[in-house]
């Protein structure tokens, strides 16, 4: 009989998904897509909403590939148009 391993949860893990930040926005237009950082039983997820709506996900215990999965998707955006928002300029 074998015996299944159990995991522990990653540290901030209650059971539901919380935003832990936003790591960047893009606008083309009106239009506006976020990439946020959330806790989920794998350690963490990046998720892309567009205009509000959720796009792309990725779940990973690995906080690097995580990081470089948002500058893959946030430079694949800008190839397509997608701009930073311009932030106001103290005078």
């Amino acid at each position: 009989m074998s015996k299944k391993r159990s995991r522990p949860e990653p540290q901030g893990w209650t059971g539901r998904a919380k935003r832990v930040g936003e790591w960047w926005t893009l606008h083309n237009g009106a239009r506006s897509v976020t990439c946020d950082l959330y806790t989920h039983p794998l350690g963490g997820e990046l998720r892309c909403e567009l205009d509000g709506e959720p796009f792309a996900l990725r779940p990973s215990w690995n906080l690097q590939e995580l990081l470089g999965t948002s500058e893959q998707w946030k430079a694949w955006l800008e190839k397509m148009g997608w701009v930073a928002p311009k932030t106001a300029s103290k005078g």
